[in-house]
């Protein structure tokens, strides 16, 4: 007597390893799926069939998902993300440039540079959490100088006044720089000071809609 049939059909599945990154997503072919921010730096399972996404992590299913080949976009779950995400949960290149102007002028700079230098602002997402991320781990005072010309004389130029003439736009190359205390080097030529609002580059928030 045969076994009976399983009560569902057979699904190819692909898996593959994958490293939690910062924003707490994963990537597989080119999409970002979302993991519980507990899991950011660690490494966990992918399984992929032809209409889900699943997440492993220490043989335990942490998150399900609907695939989808929008490549460099996000599939995000409200619960995933930390208690700050969650009381703003919608993820833009506004939210993103009030951040940085918070920090200071130049970092709003390099925000808006990062976020023009790719075809769709959401491919920038990541990077430009990273890269402001480093005000907590490093001070906002190392990621971008503060206050007038005259008392920051001597006491360096900051990371991202650093990298803006260097066109460096990417959160290693940011990292670097910190690690590597070249933001604390003095300017070889000054550079202008600027507000958010007076480089010709910075667009306005209906340029993304």
């Amino acid at each position: 007597m045969g076994k009976p049939l399983p009560a569902q059909p057979y699904e190819l599945a692909t898996w593959k390893k994958a490293r939690v990154h910062i924003d707490y997503h994963i990537e597989f072919e080119k999409h970002f799926y979302s993991v519980s921010y507990t899991l950011i730096h660690q490494e966990v399972d992918v399984r992929a069939t032809e209409h889900t996404i699943e997440i492993f992590y220490r043989q335990q299913r942490r998150a399900v998902h609907p695939r989808s080949t929008a490549r460099g976009r996000f599939t995000t779950q409200r619960e995933h993300m930390p208690p700050a995400h969650q009381a703003v949960s919608d993820w833009s290149p506004e939210r993103f440039q009030t951040w940085a102007e918070q920090i200071g002028p130049h970092t709003a700079q390099l925000i808006e540079a990062v976020l023009i230098s790719r075809l769709h602002p959401q491919q920038a997402y990541r990077t430009c959490l990273g890269i402001l991320s480093l005000a907590k781990r490093y001070s906002a005072a190392r990621l971008a100088p503060s206050g007038p010309p005259r008392l920051r004389r001597g006491h360096g130029q900051a990371a991202c006044r650093y990298a803006l003439p260097t066109e460096i736009r990417s959160y290693k190359g940011l990292h670097h720089i910190l690690e590597a205390q070249l933001d604390r080097l003095p300017p070889a030529e000054p550079l202008p000071e600027v507000s958010p609002t007076d480089h010709a580059n910075l667009r306005g928030a209906t340029y993304y809609q």
